[in-house]
């Protein structure tokens, strides 16, 4: 059987049902779309492809339902709402403003959880279901609601495009259809019911949806069943049509013993394409099925499987913009498009597909061979014996024998088309994606408190259409766009440096650095514009100096800038590092090797993190080699040592990307990666785990974006927590929290464990000391530093040594006095060791 091409699926929400839903009016040409599942988010995508669709979740500040509509600016959500002065929580239907996702008035309440909603094409009609087996059918310019009671829970509400009738299903296997042009207020005409399917006990994701649609001519309606599709006409609302797994030529030419073959599948999902001429249909078992409709014919069926399991499929349509191509979500919190699902199907392909599917479901084809089959000399006894009947007539089962030699056609699995696997986006450490409306570009949060965070947030929550663009330990970058308004601002938290800058944004900056000293912005190329750099000299001495700029070639474009101490870094499309001094002099250009991922400085120091080699795959999905080149800048005599400090593999875990690289307050190499693991790199040339966030997710759609990592005074991550999305955004006032680092020690719980880790942590410190600047190791901050480290360090090894005397283990606490040299500790563990009575280990030390 033929199947489509999935795309990667990609994470939203949380666990549980998820609803897709597209503009009801048709007025909506861009092919975007919204979804929702029970975390109070609502997810706006663009229309494009899947792996390509940028996304802007919004929260409405409480529970959602599962339930959504849109039509035209108005977007129609099923939540939980909670009065502020009683507590009281009620389920509710809202109009919701779309592009601010401000509630502009409450339409309806019920009592439960609201399961289904839908606006009809004019707008002047609304359909809502909930889990208390209430249906209310809302005028919406009248105000009149007219409340019916089901004898099941809602599981589904649709009107046809012509607002003539509303089709419901519910979980007491019933479908019932409203003729709503008879509506009158507070009265409904008798709906005509059809039993669809056995009754079904509760909704949940182990159960069928019965989710129908209507054709865009709302004159024939699909319902999933079990076994098929079945469809209606709405002049008699009979069942005029059927689709199964398999051609209609076959159900044809077979009759009964299709439906045998087929009644094990339940369908759940079904969608019409906006031209009308497909149906499309998912079954309990994630497979996709899609039909002309005209013919009846099966055109592919598709397996929708993540790492082999077959996932529940729970919303479904077909894009209008993406030919050929169905966008839908499953109750794993992952949405997923199939694309090339239609094909043009000939009379040749009838039998081949259907025999095919006969084989490959029953099982029961006997095979015969040329001898046997001519001029009628075919035993007729054993044929009956190969489907299970003895001589009379009567059906015994399918021998062991028999199950031998079925099938006569060997079922081929379709031809995989070859994909070249790309490698990873470049992008900047600590920034969120571009294509996001408001986001951050944080790399380090060293200097400043949660006071300043939160403050700063505060501040820029009410700029319309925002972008911060840089967000580091020195200040912000702030690109703005108001109308046709484009303008950058720039702050530092230390207001006593500079004053705020605010410059118009004509030459499209979309990158940018900032230190105390200098702020460096950068545009790339497009069309007839060359990429141009421009920076900012903040401490100048001479005012016609305090700005220079500078136009890279033709064809080559800036990807990323990093700025240190004495030194500016421009990454380029040419794969060069262009290298310039605070004043603007070109101090060198040199190359680098492999695509560039990302990069960051520190002082004299400059980290760029490539590819290398290619792709390597311990499961199904490509791993890279991830290398960090480190670099020591000389703006003067450069060539007089040695650039290229050294070249370092980072580590990242099994089947994991890496996230984020930088430097802690005190010049240390430490990164993140895609699993949310975080590594120092020591002087001594190895990576130390120090913290893993795994446990701290509480749902797989949860996020970590990280800030900063700090060794001293304390040793801590600084990170926010991304609830239901990969980035924070600005209008949550999202404040970092902080964690201790953590080394994944072997039962961490007990006191010697505890002991262990302050004694590795306290090393880790000093290696990060001792490899400061010579200037810096000299300094009183730096000698105050050590001599704390070594204080606590001494108080840890005295205590892991009584704890080992007291547990009788002599060997391993001798061990301990090779940590100290101090000849007073030593004395001291020789008492100790004495008064325990452990004469030999007191020998010993």
């Amino acid at each position: 059987m033929y199947s489509g091409e999935f795309a990667e699926p990609r994470l939203l929400h949380s666990k549980g049902f998820i609803q897709l839903c597209v503009d009801k009016s048709a007025t909506d040409n861009t092919g975007s779309f919204l979804s929702v599942g029970t975390d109070g988010d609502i997810w706006m995508w663009t229309g494009d492809e899947l792996d390509e669709a940028e996304y802007c979740p919004k929260n409405i500040k409480g529970r959602t339902h599962c339930a959504i509509a849109w039509h035209g600016n108005d977007i129609y959500i099923g939540h939980t709402s909670t009065d502020d002065e009683t507590g009281i929580q009620k389920s509710i239907v809202s109009r919701f403003e779309k592009d601010s996702l401000r509630m502009i008035a409450p339409i309806t309440t019920f009592s439960l959880d609201v399961s289904s909603i839908d606006i009809s094409k004019s707008g002047k009609f609304l359909a809502a279901g909930a889990v208390d087996h209430v249906l209310k059918i809302v005028n919406l310019e009248a105000g009149d609601v007219v409340h019916v009671e089901a004898d099941g829970q809602i599981m589904c509400v649709s009107f046809n495009s012509k607002d003539e009738y509303l089709a419901v299903t519910a979980t007491d296997g019933m479908l019932r259809v409203f003729d709503i042009s008879l509506l009158k207020a507070n009265e409904i005409p008798k709906p005509v019911a059809v039993r669809i399917c056995s009754r079904i006990i509760d909704i949940e994701p182990s159960k069928s949806r019965l989710q129908l649609c209507w054709d865009p001519s709302g004159n024939s309606l699909f319902v999933p069943v079990l076994g098929c599709v079945k469809k209606f006409s709405k002049h008699s609302f009979k069942e005029i049509n059927k689709f199964f797994l398999t051609s209609n030529s076959y159900v044809i030419h077979s009759h009964s013993h299709y439906y045998f073959n087929c009644s094990c599948e339940m369908f759940s999902i079904c969608c019409v394409s906006s031209c009308g001429t497909y149906l499309a249909s998912s079954t309990m078992n994630g497979s996709i099925c899609v039909w002309q409709i005209e013919t009846g014919d099966l055109l592919t069926c598709s397996k929708y499987q993540i790492n082999g399991q077959p996932k529940v499929i729970c919303s479904m349509f077909w894009h209008h913009l993406l030919q050929d191509t169905l966008f839908f979500a499953d109750t794993e919190e992952h949405i997923c498009s199939l694309s090339k699902c239609t094909r043009k199907i000939t009379s040749n392909d009838y039998n081949n597909i259907d025999l095919e599917l006969q084989s490959e479901k029953n099982g029961t084809i006997a095979k015969f061979d040329d001898d046997e089959n001519s001029q009628l000399s075919a035993d007729l006894g054993s044929i009956k014996k190969s489907y299970g009947f003895d001589e009379e007539g009567h059906f015994h089962g399918i021998t062991d024998e028999n199950k031998k030699n079925l099938q006569i056609f060997t079922p081929t699995e379709p031809l995989i088309s070859y994909k070249p696997l790309v490698v990873p986006k470049a992008f900047v450490t600590g920034s969120t994606p571009e294509y996001q409306r408001q986001r951050y570009l944080v790399n380090l949060f060293s200097k400043f408190s949660a006071m300043l965070l939160l403050r700063y947030l505060c501040s820029i929550l009410f700029l319309k259409d925002t972008i911060s663009q840089k967000w580091n330990q020195y200040g912000t970058i702030i690109s703005s766009y108001n109308g046709d308004d484009a303008r950058i601002e720039i702050n530092w938290h230390d207001t006593s440096i500079h004053p705020e800058i605010i410059i118009d944004n004509t030459s499209n900056f979309s990158i940018g650095d900032m230190t105390d000293d200098i702020v460096a912005l950068a545009s790339k190329a497009e069309g007839e514009n060359l990429s141009e750099l421009q920076v900012h000299c903040i401490k100048a001495w001479d005012y016609s100096s305090r700005q220079w700029s500078i136009t890279l070639p033709d064809g080559e474009s800036v990807e990323n800038i990093v700025i240190g101490k004495k030194f500016l870094v421009l990454a380029t499309s040419q794969r060069y590092f262009r290298t310039f001094s605070h004043a603007g002099t070109q101090k060198m250009v040199f190359c680098y090797a492999g695509p560039l991922l990302t990069m960051c400085a520190f002082n004299d120091m400059f980290t760029a993190v490539v590819l290398k080699g290619g792709a390597y795959y311990e499961d199904d999905e490509p791993e890279f080699n991830f290398v960090a080149t480190i670099y020591k800048m000389k703006t003067e005599g450069w060539y007089k040592c040695q650039s290229l400090v050294q070249t370092v593999p980072i580590s990242v875990g099994r089947n994991a990307k890496l996230n984020w690289i930088g430097y802690t307050n005190r010049g240390t190499l430490c990164a993140m990666d895609s699993k949310y693991c975080c590594r120092i790199f020591s002087s001594s040339g190895i990576w130390i785990p120090v913290y893993d966030f795994t446990n701290n997710l509480r749902t797989k759609s949860d996020h970590i974006f990280l800030i900063s990592f700090m060794d001293y005074p304390q040793s801590e991550v600084r990170y926010i927590y991304c609830q239901g999305m990969e980035y924070p955004l600005v209008e949550n006032r999202s404040v970092p929290a902080i964690v201790k680092w953590q080394l994944p020690l072997c039962n961490q719980d007990s006191e010697k464990s505890k002991l262990e880790e302050k004694l590795l942590l306290a090393e880790i410190r000093k290696c990060a000391l001792n490899s400061d600047d010579e200037g810096e190791k000299e300094s009183e901050l730096s000698v105050r530093f050590s001599h704390d480290i070594s204080t606590a360090y001494t108080k840890d090894v005295v205590r892991l040594f009584a704890l080992a005397c007291k547990t009788d283990r002599q060997c391993r606490a001798a061990e301990f006095a090779a940590y100290t040299h101090s000849g007073q500790i030593v004395q001291s563990m020789c008492n100790f060791a004495s008064k325990t009575r452990h004469p030999l280990l007191a020998e010993k030390v």
